[in-house]
């Protein structure tokens, strides 16, 4: 009996320092991760260490298709874009609670689709325990049984390295968040997608986003991008409505006719470099506009 139990206590001891060793080797290296537009290193900076007088926020359409240095050159403002692939509102709204612990925007600028408010919300395990902000809305979100699993530095870090491969690769590399897309959406078709599905949770996050600007005196827009044959017509209406009711600059773009043509699309759902460049200088213009009335 005595020879199991100090067998037992020399595998929990090892198993502690392994997971010690663990959290520190992972911890250090996202914090000395290169400068990349990869989806670790940019979702770390963005949640933080990014400071920043505009910051855009959304998913792969706010990624691929707004480009921070033309706004940087127009207003003679730092600009940051945050936006992550096939993340949503609650993502958005961690970012920007997060960079009001290090300093406040002037400009937020939200680029939104169907995606935002109809997705289960989630956080990367490897961010737990890095910022009291990130630890508060996970909790949040998360099961009793998964934050207790998070308090292990070898549950937490046990898909980290993997992720990291595109940044060792040295792809994507960057400090401003954008990646623009090359090449032409030739095999346009239409897709219906006429559902409309708001989850609680990704509504809190809006309202408390909305609010938050209110509060913090943060200018904020928001836009539906150009689309090619998907577009969501119910979402759209929704959110003008949303927007209205809560006095925040909104504009559908989804359907303008200047973008028809496939020239500006890398796929049905994204805009090329081309396309970037034109819905961001209308971005531009737009804002200026509400600046001047």
């Amino acid at each position: 009996m005595k020879t199991f139990l100090y067998k037992a206590f020399i595998i929990l001891v090892s198993i502690v320092i392994i997971d010690v060793v663990v959290g520190y080797v992972s911890r250090y290296t996202l914090a000395h991760l290169p400068q990349s537009n990869a989806n670790v290193p940019h979702t770390v900076n963005s949640l933080m260490t990014e400071t920043t007088d505009i910051l855009i926020l959304g998913a792969s359409k706010a990624k691929h298709g707004i480009d921070p240095k033309r706004l940087k050159r127009d207003f003679q403002m730092d600009c940051y874009n945050a936006g992550e692939d096939g993340e949503d509102m609650f993502f958005y709204n961690l970012i920007l609670q997060g960079m009001l612990s290090r300093s406040t925007p002037k400009i937020v600028i939200v680029d939104m689709a169907p995606l935002s408010l109809n997705n289960t919300p989630s956080v990367p395990k490897y961010l737990y325990g890095l910022s009291p902000t990130v630890d508060k809305y996970a909790e949040q979100i998360n099961t009793w049984q998964e934050n207790i699993k998070l308090k292990s530095n070898l549950y937490r870090y046990n898909n980290l390295f993997p992720l990291l491969i595109g940044t060792i690769r040295g792809q994507n590399r960057g400090n401003d968040g954008y990646t623009p897309l090359d090449g032409e959406y030739t095999r346009a078709e239409l897709v219906p997608a006429d559902e409309l599905v708001v989850e609680p949770i990704e509504q809190q996050s809006l309202d408390e986003l909305v609010r938050t600007c209110r509060t913090k005196h943060i200018e904020l827009y928001m836009y539906i991008s150009p689309c090619h044959y998907h577009n969501n017509k119910l979402f759209n209406a929704y959110l003008k409505k949303y927007c209205t009711e809560n006095d925040v600059h909104f504009r559908d773009m989804s359907e303008d006719e200047n973008y028809l043509t496939t020239k500006y699309y890398k796929d049905r759902d994204h805009l090329n470099r081309i396309g970037a460049e034109r819905f961001t200088q209308d971005i531009i213009r737009d804002i200026k506009a509400c600046r001047q009335d």
